[in-house]
């Protein structure tokens, strides 16, 4: 969805800065222009931002957000690299932004950003919205997704290789409207033991959703002999929808359950999907939203 962010010359550092004590960034370049697209009620788009501080040196990288200023951190390796990439919501009027970054010895750089605006149509105005926050799983299912619902706005922020921390800090940073579906496809990228981040991971979703909202979330389907196994973390997932205070609020979507009886859904990696596992997988979300209490 994002162009390419390419290389650039160092920015601006105080002229008295050691050469290796000076902070610069490589990209995003000048006139970089941001691609967006729509995540509920504003836009979202990933920035990666790159550059050179000391060796092992923390830099911290701002940029605004809708709700609050999104901020990321990274340490420069052992040549003085780093990189990072911020998953930013935007107010629907945003056309320009500033990356800030600062390293630990208070050596500043910025950029100015351009960004463009997602293609019409938009949401319609009424309609209950659903929105999708998660991996390279939901990016399979993107497409898909709204042609399976059609009475309500669906939306998706997704990239490869997000993590359920990162999920989380971008369902932080999204507004939500009354009433919404949130849509989740995380965990695969994490340690399947982690189960007391997952419960508060889920609960966060719901609290988020509100009294009147709904929450999704997928079972996990990873092939066996790559680490711990992921059925505690279904087990886990099962329970929680199974509490009474929970009950309706919090909808599975039995993904792995619908991969073991379904052959030849899944490429041979057993995690990502074939396109008819895609589009069985937005099935399966479309289902579960239907659950949802009205």
């Amino acid at each position: 969805m994002l162009r390419t962010l390419g290389l650039a010359a160092l920015l601006a550092v105080a002229a008295t800065a050691p050469a290796d004590a000076a902070l610069r960034l490589t990209a995003p370049r000048p006139g970089t222009e941001l691609q967006s697209f729509q995540h509920a009620r504003a836009h979202g788009a990933r920035l990666v931002v790159r550059g050179r501080a000391s060796k092992r040196e923390p830099v911290t990288v701002t940029a605004p957000c809708v709700l609050r200023v999104c901020t990321a951190q990274a340490v420069a390796d052992r040549k003085g690299r780093w990189s990072l990439a911020l998953d930013l919501v935007l107010p629907a009027r945003t056309r320009r932004l500033t990356v800030s970054a600062v390293s630990a010895s208070g050596f500043t750089a910025e950029r100015s950003v351009r960004v463009l605006a997602p293609p019409p149509p938009g949401p319609m105005p009424g309609r209950r919205w659903l929105i999708m926050t998660g991996d390279s799983l939901a990016v399979g299912t993107a497409a898909a997704l709204p042609g399976t619902l059609a009475d309500l706005n669906v939306t998706t922020n997704a990239v490869s290789g997000r993590t359920l921390a990162q999920g989380m800090t971008l369902l932080r940073d999204t507004p939500v409207p009354a009433r919404p579906i949130l849509a989740f496809s995380l965990f695969t990228n994490d340690d399947p033991r982690r189960l007391p981040a997952l419960e508060a991971a889920v609960r966060r979703s719901l609290a988020r959703a509100g009294g009147r909202g709904c929450a999704l979330w997928a079972t996990i389907r990873r092939p066996r002999g790559r680490g711990p196994s992921y059925s505690p973390a279904n087990a886990l997932l099962e329970r929680l929808a199974a509490e009474p205070e929970l009950a309706g609020r919090l909808q599975l979507v039995p993904w792995a359950a619908y991969v073991r009886r379904h052959r030849g859904l899944l490429r041979r990696d057993g995690v990502h999907a074939t396109p008819a596992g895609y589009a069985a997988r937005a099935r399966l979300y479309a289902q579960a939203a239907q659950r949802c209490p009205t």
